[in-house]
């Protein structure tokens, strides 16, 4: 009988955790939006500190995949200005092989599994460890030193409305520089066609970059958006 017991014991830790038939169908979803479906324009405006001051900055950009590859990316302004020389060779150099931000992403944090709560009459999705590649920053994978939460809007077609993400361990990077937390938030809306787009992100970053600490705090906002390939039914 004892064995018998033990045998259950193992048996149920093996087995894996029942399927969210809500969550498989916002991973499913997710995956039919991609980062060619829309063009977009982004306004990123950035604080960042260190050593008691503080340098901003704002920066127009618009991306739209209906372009040749290579054209793609367009930096409209720097600070209100339209970009000098200098400064579109130097994002064009940049964003050559850049990620490109989509709803899409999604699938990336909870194809893994998540679970499920009730949060104020919404529900959440919860994911403890992010699959590897999920979260890059800088070339960087920090995934495995990360977790997301998924705030869920009903309706005819559920989505993810919003998601957050924060760091659970310092992190370091490229040698010289050092992550002690980040958080980052993301907001998406339902387009006419309903497909979910990226509407706002901000993220707030504290640590250090050669042994200077330091922060920063971006927030992105993306606006005229455009529909380039049509979307799936369902």
């Amino acid at each position: 009988m004892r064995r018998a017991w033990i045998a259950l014991a193992v048996l149920a830790l093996a087995a894996p955790a029942a399927a969210d038939p809500l969550l498989d169908r916002l991973v499913a979803d997710a995956r039919t939006v991609g980062p060619d479906d829309f063009a977009w324009t982004r306004t990123s405006k950035a604080e960042q500190r260190s050593g008691g001051e503080a340098k901003t900055s704002t920066r127009v950009e618009r991306y739209d995949p209906s372009r040749p590859a290579g054209q793609r990316w367009t930096l409209v302004s720097v600070d209100g200005k339209p970009p000098s020389a200098d400064e579109a060779r130097d994002y064009a150099r940049a964003m050559a092989d850049a990620m490109v931000p989509s709803y899409g992403r999604v699938a990336g944090y909870f194809g893994g599994g998540a679970q499920r709560a009730a949060v104020g009459g919404r529900t959440v999705f919860r994911a403890g460890r992010l699959p590897k590649r999920a979260l890059m920053l800088n070339k960087s994978d920090l995934s495995a030193s990360a977790r997301a939460e998924a705030v869920v809007a009903d309706g005819a077609r559920p989505f993810v409305e919003r998601l957050d993400i924060v760091t659970t361990k310092p992190v370091r990077m490229m040698l010289v520089a050092k992550i002690d937390r980040m958080e980052a938030t993301s907001r998406y809306k339902l387009m006419p066609d309903g497909r979910p787009v990226l509407t706002e992100q901000v993220s707030d970053m504290h640590g250090s970059m050669m042994g200077k600490a330091g922060s920063m705090r971006t927030v992105m906002t993306y606006s005229d958006h455009r529909a380039v390939t049509k979307a799936q039914p369902n």
